[in-house]
């Protein structure tokens, strides 16, 4: 009953217009960042979300500066993650800041995954970044292209070896 009522705590606070909102959608951030340690992964998911979008309010530099927080979970629980816990957490750490060393890590990893709905989360955490150093924009870009140039994103099969031909008696 209390994950339910979590879950839904954090379904709320996805919803108010985090730059406009007269709710202070920030106050609850620190229950949101211990629900990611030991929860079902629906809630972790929509703890995340709901992180990411108090990350955009007027007031959202008190959830950025949690970002070292969800990247020492994402790496304590990073072999057991699901593609959908992983996608929601590559999408929070793009809200909060994916500028940090933990953070570029973690998305250089999501950038190649092989579960197209981490890559496109990562591709849009890339997006999300307040400033971006231009070395790191590149190495993001040139992970990005790879990914695009992979077979099944459009990118050709690589043609199969053709056996030699038989020598003419």
């Amino acid at each position: 009953a209390a994950e339910d009522i979590s879950l839904r705590a954090a379904q709320a606070l996805q919803r108010p217009d985090a730059m406009r909102s007269q709710y202070d959608i920030i106050v609850p951030v620190d229950a949101l960042v211990k629900t990611l340690e030991n929860r079902a992964d629906p809630l972790r998911i929509e703890a995340l979300k709901a992180l990411g979008h108090a990350a955009m309010a007027k007031n959202g530099d008190a959830v950025r500066s949690r970002i070292n927080a969800i990247t020492d979970v994402y790496g304590a629980q990073d072999a057991t993650l699901t593609p959908a816990v992983r996608a929601a957490f590559v999408g929070a750490i793009g809200h909060l800041n994916p500028t940090t060393d933990a953070a570029v890590g973690i998305l250089e990893k999501a950038l190649i995954h092989e579960d197209e709905g981490v890559r496109a989360a990562a591709h849009a955490a890339v997006g999300h970044a307040v400033a971006i150093k231009p070395e790191l924009l590149s190495r993001f870009l040139v992970l990005q292209r790879l990914d695009v140039r992979a077979v099944g994103n459009g990118a050709a099969a690589p043609a199969p070896a053709t056996p030699p031909a038989e020598p003419k008696p």
